[in-house]
């Protein structure tokens, strides 16, 4: 009986003696989903010279939608250059999408 006592107390001892789970950082998470997002608009590059002209809106809008997910990432650390310019560069592909969008006028 005591030596159960004994093994629940070093169990609960080693259980307060390691470290807390920390939760990862909020900018640890957002550099992964700024990552998906540039992987996405990556993927719709190298897709684009085979696109037909009904599909250039929907490919725009996909686009788009990571390039507004970046940049509302990138407002949140404004202290960040890195994430300013994929911010930047996210929204200069969303307007070359959209502008073939139009161009197909759709």
């Amino acid at each position: 009986m005591v030596a159960r006592h004994i093994v629940l107390a070093a169990g609960l001892f080693v259980l307060g003696a390691c470290p807390k789970r920390v939760p990862s950082t909020v900018s640890g998470s957002d550099d992964e989903q700024v990552d998906r997002y540039a992987a996405k608009l990556e993927e719709l590059k190298e897709r684009a010279p085979t696109e037909m002209c009904p599909n250039w809106c929907p490919v725009s809008r996909t686009a788009c939608e990571a390039a507004h997910r970046t940049c509302e990432i990138a407002g949140r650390h404004t202290d960040r250059t890195d994430l300013q310019d994929k911010c930047a560069s996210a929204n200069e592909d969303c307007a070359q999408y959209t502008d073939r969008c139009h161009t197909c006028g759709q």
